[in-house]
């Protein structure tokens, strides 16, 4: 690709900054589908900015559980097993903290203003 030509999270940017300039000016029956589209992009963008990043820390909080119960945790779906079968009771705190990494990280992504300023990603 060009270097003159903008990359993707550029492009959705500017899409999602036109969207949002316009929506006031758009009748209201699509103005919650314009304000949906918006929505949309901005979790895109961060997607690509930041979903990696998200996946890695994901499976880092599985990993550290996997290390404390001796159980291997390949997937959201065995962790949730485990959980509701009582085979990590004995490591309840360490449970705990996995999944509050995993919904973090997933929020960071999907909405990160509904984090509570502890869990928010320091910008400097």
């Amino acid at each position: 690709m060009s270097q003159n030509l903008p990359d993707l999270p550029d492009i959705l940017r500017e899409v999602r900054a036109f969207i949002e300039a316009v929506t006031p000016r758009v009748e209201e029956k699509d103005r919650y589908h314009a304000m949906c589209c918006s929505y949309l992009l901005a979790v895109a963008e961060r997607e690509l900015t930041r979903g990696e990043a998200a996946e890695r820390e994901m499976q880092q909080a599985r990993a550290a559980l996997a290390e404390v119960s001796g159980m291997p945790l390949a997937s959201d779906g065995e962790l949730a097993a485990r959980l509701r079968e009582g085979r990590l009771d004995a490591h309840w705190d360490a449970a705990l903290e996995s999944v509050l990494r995993q919904v973090v990280a997933r929020v960071r992504v999907s909405k990160p203003t509904h984090l509570d300023p502890l869990h928010q990603e320091r910008v400097s």
